[in-house]
Parts: structure tokens; C-alpha cells; sequence
């Protein structure tokens, strides 16, 4: 092999250039390749901005909801207490009716 035979993707001045033997359709396709690349990459972004998002919403009521929870719980503590309490009114008041009933 000679030196005239070798084939350079550089020209003489030392600029790179498209040979015309590639083919239309190699070109197209790798616009189209670049293009759906982009495009993607692009939903992809858009789908993970939607997925923070929610997930700061589930943070919030996460919170919420965990306050929600010692409120609730709180309030069955009280309620135990009024029933206990009440518990205790019941039997005092049958207990009078008995001895009111005896004499």
C-alpha cells in the first residue's frame, strides 16, 4: 500500500470533512437517533421534576398525618379516663339507690 492509497478524514488544510460516499440515510438516522435521544431525556426530566413533587406532597402530610396520629392518641387516653371516670359515677350512684332503697 502506497501513500496515495491511504484514505484521511482530514483534508489538506487540516480540516475535518463528511466524505460524500456516506450515505444519506446513515445521516438521517443519527439526526433521528440524536433527536429521539434528546426527546427522551427531555420526558425524563419532566417525569423526575413530577415524582419530586409528589414526593414533597407525601412529605407534608406524612408530617400531618403523624401529627394527626398523637392527637388521636391523645384523645383515647381521655376518653379511657371520662369512661374510667364514669366507670366510677355509675357504681357511686348505684350504690346510693341501694342504700336509698334499703332505708
Amino acid at each position: 500500500m502506497t501513500g496515495d492509497n491511504k484514505r484521511t478524514d482530514i483534508s489538506s488544510d487540516g480540516q475535518w470533512h463528511l466524505d460524500k460516499r456516506v450515505p444519506i440515510a446513515l445521516i438521517l438516522a443519527l439526526v433521528l437517533q440524536s433527536t429521539t435521544a434528546v426527546w427522551w431525556a427531555a420526558g425524563l426530566t419532566s417525569q423526575v421534576e413530577r415524582n419530586q413533587s409528589m414526593l414533597d406532597d407525601y412529605q407534608a402530610n406524612k408530617e400531618r398525618v403523624t401529627r394527626l396520629e398523637i392527637y388521636q392518641e391523645s384523645i383515647l387516653r381521655e376518653l379511657k379516663g371520662l369512661r374510667s371516670d364514669l366507670g366510677l359515677i355509675l357504681e357511686e350512684t348505684k350504690q346510693e339507690r341501694r342504700s336509698n332503697n334499703g332505708n
